[in-house]
């Protein structure tokens, strides 16, 4: 710092993360020193559990990432009436991945209080129409709709109870729920046999693709069903078979998917679509909708 302010965040080289065992353990060497120059440090923790609270003789499986080993559909851990779920389970993860482990060991937490199971729960199949998505990116607006900044307050205002960031005006709040990404409608990639045939591999979807998180490339370089534990599967989960050459595989990257619909509309035999599944205490919300469940 300088005449009472930060002025630069200074380091050290970091020579090793993980141990010969993979553990997180980190060594240093304080004599390879640099200086980043800055006006704002934020400090940003949480990487790694703190699990000192269960004390010695607590019973859990540790992982060597130091988190603690849970049953991924129950959320149980390796002692009985103890369930784990977030960051502590998992690593280091978004908000809504915690909501979700929250929601799971819930359910599990109930059944072995009770011993009642949910009845399996009824879902239905909306399967929207391409030219008519109402998505602002599937409109042709996702170069427009950009975020909006959120006004944040003067450095020499920010005291200690101070709220930093600033509310949004209400025109600002429902521009960016426009920018909504409809999480909860997915690329489908038709692979039935008669319609799923249909596709001529012209990869027009790939080059639409705004986040290139569609490939097209050859089951060469994918590898061989002996190749891997399961084998290689379509997406209805029935084994990959290779008819007449080795062909090739369209590949999606999940996590980068923003569902703007855009390889649905390129796609030039209608293989892909756009279908998104509900709850059926949901259906009432669609009531009305041009396209039935």
């Amino acid at each position: 710092g300088a005449d009472g302010r930060v002025r630069a965040l200074e380091t050290v080289a970091c020579t090793r993360v993980f141990d010969e065992q993979g553990r997180f353990a980190p060594l240093f060497d304080k004599d390879q020193r640099e200086e980043v120059a800055c006006d704002t440090v934020i400090l940003a923790v949480g990487q790694v559990a703190d699990l000192s609270f269960l004390g010695e003789d607590h019973g859990l499986e540790i992982s060597p990432r130091s988190t603690v080993v849970v049953d991924r559909a129950t959320l149980t851990t390796s002692r009985s009436g103890v369930w784990a779920g977030g960051d502590v389970a998992f690593g280091p993860r978004i908000v809504i991945e915690a909501v979700g482990d929250g929601r799971r060991a819930a359910r599990s937490i109930d059944s072995y209080l009770t011993g009642r199971q949910d009845e399996p729960s009824e879902l239905y199949l909306r399967q929207f129409d391409s030219y008519g998505y109402e998505h602002p990116f599937a409109r042709g607006d996702y170069d427009r709709l950009s975020r909006a900044e959120v006004q944040t307050l003067a450095v020499e205002k920010r005291v200690s109870t101070a709220e930093v960031e600033l509310v949004y005006t209400p025109e600002e709040a429902c521009r960016e729920g426009a920018r909504c990404l409809h999480c909860w409608i997915n690329t489908i990639f038709d692979s039935r046999q008669m319609s799923g045939s249909e596709c001529i591999q012209c990869g027009g979807c790939v080059d639409v693709c705004p986040e290139d998180c569609i490939d097209l490339v050859s089951l060469l370089r994918v590898g061989t069903a002996t190749d891997l534990p399961s084998g290689l599967r379509l997406p209805d989960g029935k084994p990959l078979e290779m008819v007449g050459g080795p062909g090739a595989a369209m590949l999606k990257d999940e996590t980068r998917c923003i569902r703007c619909g855009l390889c649905a509309r390129r796609c030039p035999v209608g293989c892909i679509t756009m279908q998104g599944f509900y709850n059926g205490d949901e259906v009432e919300i669609l009531a009305g909708s041009e396209t039935s469940l």
